[in-house]
This record gives structure tokens, sequence and C-alpha cells, in this order.
């Protein structure tokens, strides 16, 4: 049985950034070498904004979410969806 929404690499790559991103920590060099894109690059303004609210930490080839960022992990998460996806209902 197949999946019911195939999924592209643009997409594997969020989801697999956003799976690491819920565990803490994530560092670039697994994304650019899987995907050959560099997550810190792709979601640089939306990382330095989350910084900017001490969410997380960009240190080098890192994201380390802060304590305060990982109590509100689920919240901020969206930010990294598809444009398509972001406000999407699932029942």
């Amino acid at each position: 049985m197949g999946r019911a929404f195939e999924t592209v690499e643009q997409e594997r790559f969020t989801r697999e950034l956003i799976l690491q991103l819920k565990r803490g920590r994530i560092t670039r060099d697994p994304f650019v070498e899987k995907y050959g894109v560099d997550p810190l690059e792709a979601y640089a303004e939306e990382l330095q904004k989350l910084e900017g609210q001490e969410l997380l930490a960009v240190d080098g080839g890192a994201v380390e979410l802060t304590r305060k960022g990982l109590l509100r992990v689920d919240h901020f998460l969206p930010t990294f969806y598809d444009p398509r996806y972001r406000n999407a209902r699932y029942t």
C-alpha cells in the first residue's frame, strides 16, 4: 500500500528538519550530504527571527533550541512549513 500523499524531496527535507528540531538540535552537514541543501541558508530568515526571540541559537554549522525554545517548539514549527500547508487542517 502506498502513501496517501506522496512527498517531494523539498518536503522530505523540511520534514526531517522539523523532526530534528523537535529533538532540540540540527547540524548542517547531514542535510547538505543527504539533500544538497544547507538548512541554515534555506531557512536563514526564519532562524534569525527565532534566534531574536531567544528560542534557538545558531552557532557555526548547528542550530540548538534554548530551554524556552524546547518548551515552545510545537508552536513555532509551522514557520518552516511550505506556505500552502501552514493553515491546513487535518481530520
